[in-house]
């Protein structure tokens, strides 16, 4: 008998819980809707201050008080004439079915009805508003904490909520016959009103350290600045979590408000909530972390912060508003890393890349011709403020881009003659030259005679195309061949070695004239002799910043990718092999920006910085004989470094190269000559014809304006022929 009553219950309480055939989805109208991972709803309303012209559509902001020291406020507060709207998906078809609200907060029986009564028409799977109009008075009125018009019936310091458990009911007739508790489903709905009259509940006493007779958070320190942000170093809490008043919604996490106080005496305290929108950081709920970049701030001006706790129901109170200057005051400074100065827009833009030779020479007659003197400094100034339109303009069309290098060019050769010559020379020079040229127009009769119509070189270029395009296909055939020529049976009979205890017949292989070599080392590289001549924010106090001071803790590790094509191999029989090698190496390092404002000071965005030569050139094997066990070699050629450099909160890559020369001598060891059924496996398996282990020195040398590598380090790792 017991058995039966308790499947009977078991059955009863599923019919229950499935009987209301459609699920609640959303609830606007308040402060802040959370939905939980099960897709549970629930509605927080916050009331702090008065709403100035409450509607019945949307929230207000109370956090438009000046009062210093700060009184706590909402961003977006509810009020009693707010309406609340509810979403719902329905599981099975409704049709012309009465539909009611209920509040209450211990279950459907103990409701009271609130709002209008209204009928629902829906599809199945339909997504669906309820059609009954409420809103936060009519559930206030049935709370005994409220009244209707939401006003507390008592004002505790910390704050009035809901009853506990107050939840919304909605319900369905869906079989017409009057609505049940199984024709239901709710979700629960809190208020948090908060009396800003009252000093202890805006405010606390900062702490330095964990502190339980506080709440929430009750202290913060800024780090350096950042580009158009600050950082937060530290967030005190009250407790490893943080203590929330009795009865209070659970924490959102913490508000911040701020005041430009640049020419003035700094103190937070003078700050209040509307000296500027809240900054709003949630918890990580896991530790009580919060992100610790505070944005929109100008750079070069002075900024002091207070900072609020929020709740769930966006109530922003237990404001920390007395603060210091040195923790809680900060300025914002553009950042810059080590390829920062190099940025020239007009010229980048006609030459195509801030790299070219010709954008560091304009660099550099900049930073010794103009920004030491007052009249160079405006003129930089100027250029900075109305070059990037031009250029951005300019860098749409490859006529205006060669006109524009075609006028940039004087000023280049005359830029390179004073770098090299003294700025008193090269303007001498520049005078001479346009005297001489006055005197040169027989020039412009020789071109005439001996140039080249435009047809002509048309065709010269395609001739060139041709020729190269033949090559590349010719040397793709090589790489990837179509077909493979296999000897036929009974080809190498004469080179029979023995025959095995099963009877089968083994024979020396016929040398193979392999012509393609792959390889990939790692070794231990240099760091480049990069240096940036940096100026704060009015282009004066210049200094320079080399690669240490930014990557002091590169790691120096480099990564090789070599490939090798033989075009004289003789068969590995008299003269060894000579052939061409291309490949490129990859170094990395990480390091922390600079401060314009100040520039020994390294700011919380961090840098990342990639050497990358890629170098062509040739290479001798003294390989004579097929399977040789050990292979010296050597080889040299020019190569191209490109240095890279990003800063991680940015998506702009900024870089410049240079070209130099390398050469280089090793040894490679043939693992498939120490392990010949490895060796034959590879060979059957993967055409690979020898796998080497290498060693190998390298010297590169890069020698520019810019910046200089020289590096000569020892690097091994694997490689194989095919």
């Amino acid at each position: 008998m017991l058995q039966r009553s308790l499947i009977l219950s078991i059955l009863l309480f599923f019919s229950v819980v499935q009987a209301a055939d459609f699920t609640i989805i959303n609830a606007s109208g308040g402060s802040f809707t959370e939905t939980d991972e099960s897709g549970g709803v629930s509605l927080y309303g916050g009331i702090a201050g008065t709403c100035a012209s409450p509607s019945t559509g949307s929230t207000c902001n109370t956090c438009t008080n000046t009062a210093t020291p700060a009184v706590g406020c909402n961003p977006a507060s509810v009020h009693s004439t707010l309406q609340i709207g509810i979403t719902v998906t329905t599981g099975a078809a409704v049709t012309n079915r009465a539909v009611k609200v209920y509040t209450g907060t211990s279950g459907f029986d103990s409701a009271v009805q609130i709002g209008t009564n209204g009928t629902l028409t829906a599809a199945a799977s339909a997504t669906v508003t309820v059609p009954v109009t409420f809103d936060w008075g009519d559930v206030c009125d049935a709370d005994g904490n409220f009244d209707g018009a939401c006003n507390p019936a008592s004002t505790p310091t910390t704050g009035l909520s809901f009853d506990s458990s107050r939840k919304i009911f909605v319900g369905i007739d869906a079989d017409g016959d009057g609505m049940e508790e199984s024709e239901t489903t709710s979700f629960p709905i809190y208020l948090h009103h908060i009396d800003t009259t009252q000093a202890a509940i805006n405010q606390q006493a900062v702490c330095v350290s964990q502190d339980n007779t506080k709440f929430g958070a009750c202290g913060f320190v800024l780090d350096v600045g950042g580009d158009e942000k600050l950082f937060m170093r530290d967030l005190i809490l009250s407790s490893s979590t943080p203590l929330v008043p009795s009865g209070a919604p659970e924490w959102y996490g913490v508000a911040f408000f701020s005041q430009d106080q640049t020419g003035q005496a700094l103190n937070p305290a003078n700050v209040s909530t509307a000296s500027s929108d809240p900054i709003i950081k949630t918890y990580d709920t896991t530790d009580y972390s919060i992100d610790a970049t505070l944005n929109g701030f100008e750079n070069y001006r002075d900024y002091c912060l207070i900072m609020g706790n929020i709740n769930k129901a966006q109530n922003i109170f237990y404001l920390t508003t007395g603060g210091t200057v040195a923790e809680n005051c900060g300025q914002p400074s553009e950042v810059v890393g080590l390829l920062d100065d190099k940025s020239c827009f007009i010229s980048t833009a006609a030459f195509g890349s801030d790299m070219a030779k010709e954008v560091e020479t304009f660099r550099q007659f900049r930073n010794h011709f103009l920004i030491p003197y007052d009249f160079g400094r405006e003129l930089v100034k100027a250029y900075y403020q109305y070059s990037p339109p031009a250029a951005k303009f300019i860098a749409q069309s490859e006529v205006l881009r060669f006109a524009a290098r075609v006028m940039l060019y004087p000023f280049y050769f005359f830029s390179l003659l004073s770098l090299k010559f003294g700025f008193l020379y090269a303007l001498l020079g520049l005078v001479m030259t346009i005297l001489f040229l006055r005197q040169m127009k027989f020039f412009v009769q020789l071109w005439k005679t001996f140039g080249l119509s435009n047809r002509n070189r048309l065709k010269i270029l395609l001739v060139l195309f041709s020729i190269a395009f033949l090559a590349q296909t010719k040397a793709y055939a090589q790489l990837f061949p179509n077909e493979k020529k296999v000897q036929k049976p009974g080809a190498q009979a004469d080179g029979l070695v023995k025959i095995d205890k099963d009877g089968v017949y083994i024979y020396k292989p016929e040398p193979q004239n392999v012509k393609h070599s792959s390889h990939v080392r790692l070794g231990m590289v240099s760091n480049p002799d990069v240096e940036s001549e940096i100026c704060d924010e009015n282009d004066q106090n210049c200094q320079t910043i080399t690669f240490d001071d930014i990557y002091s803790g590169a790691s120096g590790m480099g990564f090789e990718y070599v490939y090798e094509n033989f075009f004289f191999t003789d068969n590995g029989v008299n003269f060894g092999k000579l052939g061409l090698q291309l490949g490129v190496s990859v170094s990395y390092a990480q390091g922390q920006g600079r401060l314009v404002s100040n520039l020994n000071t390294e700011s919380v965005e961090s840098y990342s910085f990639l050497t990358v030569p890629i170098f062509a050139g040739g290479i001798y094997r003294f390989e004579y004989r097929d399977r040789q066990i050990l292979v010296p070699y050597f080889g040299g050629g020019g190569v191209y470094t490109v240095l890279a450099e990003k800063r991680e909160d940015k998506s702009q890559l900024k870089g410049i190269g240079a070209p130099g020369f390398y050469a280089f001598g090793g040894g490679l060891l043939n693992l498939s000559a120490l392990d010949r059924d490895l060796g034959s496996e590879f060979e059957t398996e993967y055409d690979i014809k020898n796998l080497w282990l290498s060693v190998e020195y390298k010297f590169l040398s890069v020698s520019s304006e810019a910046f200089s590598l020289e590096n000569g380090y020892v690097q091994a790792g694997m490689g194989f022929d095919f």
